[in-house]
């Protein structure tokens, strides 16, 4: 099985640099960065209305804990968004594929 988090980053730059990151660590498989979403919220008690860049990233369930742990640590925002999504079912090559990645994902110093 996968797990699947969503994260919305505050511009492409920071979803980039947070996916490079967990990549190196191989925490996950795969990221994939939609670069423009139009986010309205209330924050301390103002409506916002922001651009973001939402980031999807797909690990094991076994390493959830850490990935979201480290999007806290590098995220920009006080109170980032993660959330994890159930995937109920996946092609299970895929599935294969990002349980050997996340155990074959070259050295930082390789990429």
């Amino acid at each position: 099985m996968i797990s699947v988090l969503y994260v919305p980053c505050g511009n492409r730059e920071e979803a980039e640099s947070i996916s490079h990151k967990l990549i190196e660590e191989q925490l996950i498989a795969c990221a994939n960065i939609i670069p423009a979403s139009d986010s309205l919220y209330v924050w301390e008690g103002m409506l916002e209305q922001t651009q973001e860049s939402i980031l999807l990233v797909k690990t094991s369930p076994e390493y959830r804990g850490k990935v979201m742990q480290r999007i806290e640590e590098l995220h920009s925002y006080s109170c980032p968004c993660i959330i994890e999504w159930k995937i109920e079912s996946v092609n299970p090559a895929y599935a294969a594929w990002v349980q050997e990645s996340l155990k074959t994902t070259p050295k930082p110093e390789s990429l």
